[in-house]
């Protein structure tokens, strides 16, 4: 639900597909929390913007923002792509054999050609 993702990504910051097994998902802080969190879809955002408000003791905190314009750097936005990547693969491969993979896809150019590549996706 969208209420867990939220409360997941407050506590954890952890949105890959490792975040949804049992024992995370019924965790009781992550229960406590998702449970004040309510959704209400907004019409009037356009595209890829979401709109997040808080209410703490009386106050409320709101941010916008839109995934395709948010102000990355390239560091940042590789950074996030790759812990991303790596807790997709961590689930198929070990950790060695993940870090030798982004290693010689970030030098791709370097290669002859993609078979020692491929040796490491069987």
């Amino acid at each position: 639900s969208v209420p867990y993702v939220i409360a997941n990504a407050i506590l954890r910051d952890d949105t890959g597909i490792g975040a949804f097994i049992d024992e995370k998902v019924n965790d009781p802080k992550i229960i406590k929390l998702r449970d004040k969190i309510k959704v209400i879809p907004d019409n009037d955002l356009a595209g890829f913007n979401s709109k997040a408000i808080i209410h703490i003791d009386g106050e409320s905190y709101e941010k916008e923002v839109n995934i395709f314009t948010m102000n990355l750097t390239y560091e940042k936005k590789k950074e996030e792509l790759l812990k991303k990547f790596r807790s997709l693969v961590s689930l198929y491969m070990k950790e060695d054999m993940v870090e030798e993979l982004i290693r010689r896809i970030e030098k791709l150019e370097q290669e002859d050609n993609m078979t020692n590549i491929l040796k490491l996706l069987i």
